[in-house]
């Protein structure tokens, strides 16, 4: 299994998570902080959140998302 593809499935993991938390309490904005500052990435906290809870994506494509958003932001941000 390649680098990408775990932490892939760990952000798929950490996305379950988030996804349960915001169900119970959708206006608790630490889980969704917490996440941003483990996988930085450049969508909005509000669209992640709201694709969390209408369930419009599967947590597997999703987390392939993330994972892209955040290898882009680690380039755009070690320069």
């Amino acid at each position: 299994m390649s680098n990408d593809e775990e932490l892939r499935i760990q952000m798929e993991n950490d996305l379950r998570k988030l996804k349960e938390k915001l169900k119970k309490d959708p206006a608790d904005p630490l889980p969704l902080m917490a996440l941003r500052m483990k996988y930085p990435f450049n969508s909005s906290s509000d669209s992640l959140k709201s694709l969390l809870i209408n369930d419009d994506y599967d947590l597997k494509t999703l987390s392939a998302l993330l994972l892209a958003e955040y290898r882009s932001w680690n380039q755009k941000h070690r320069k």
